[in-house]
């Protein structure tokens, strides 16, 4: 949710906090799904607050901070042989950064983006596409989301979801699933890791 930071950044320079936080919300609604470029994102917010493109964006960025927890999971379970895809609502300019500085390409086997489809969660489409490209039926599958909204289309579709608390009840929820989050190094090693025909798919 941008709310935290729209308070905080309004007040810091001295704007109407609710007239920042309908902007934001507007371009982002646009921006994610390829409606308008998404450079114009930073550079209507930062003509709002009488600041630089370049700041806005570093502020903003540097503010949603990248879950590194989160990735070490996702990485184990990369490592456990699980099929793995990333969907989400976001803007280009933004996001295709965070592929490249995290090289997400290199863990998840499918990346789908609202700004690449035009389309974005919770609409079905999005989903039908991620399972279309990972070549596996629905009830495989276990969809993770902090948003309750985006979980209702996975569950109409036949998925397994997770509402994303904090990374330490995740991993609880998806042991408690069968999944393997954690890495047996003697496995690893001889790569012997085991792979099930029935594997689940993280989204």
């Amino acid at each position: 949710s941008f709310s935290p930071f729209v308070n905080y950044y309004a007040i810091k320079f001295k704007k109407n906090p609710e007239e920042l936080r309908i902007l934001i919300k507007d371009l982002w609604n646009k921006a994610k799904v390829n409606k308008i470029d998404s450079k114009i994102f930073w550079v209507d917010i930062a003509k709002f607050l009488d600041l630089e493109p370049k700041k806005v964006k570093k502020d903003i960025m540097n503010y949603f901070k990248f879950r590194n927890d989160v990735f070490r999971l996702i990485q184990n379970l990369k490592k456990n042989g699980y099929k793995l895809a990333l969907l989400t609502n976001h803007i280009e300019d933004w996001f295709e950064e965070e592929i490249k500085n995290h090289n997400l390409n290199s863990v998840f086997d499918v990346i789908v983006t609202s700004y690449n489809t035009n389309d974005a969660k919770p609409n079905k489409f999005i989903y039908k596409k991620v399972i279309t490209l990972l070549k596996v039926n629905p009830h495989e599958c276990i969809f993770i989301d902090d948003l309750k909204e985006n979980l209702v289309p996975a569950k109409e579709l036949g998925l397994e979801t997770i509402n994303y608390k904090s990374t330490l009840i995740l991993k609880a929820k998806l042991i408690s699933l069968g999944i393997r989050t954690s890495i047996n190094r003697n496995l690893y090693r001889s790569r012997k890791i085991p792979h099930s025909k029935n594997s689940h798919n993280l989204h």
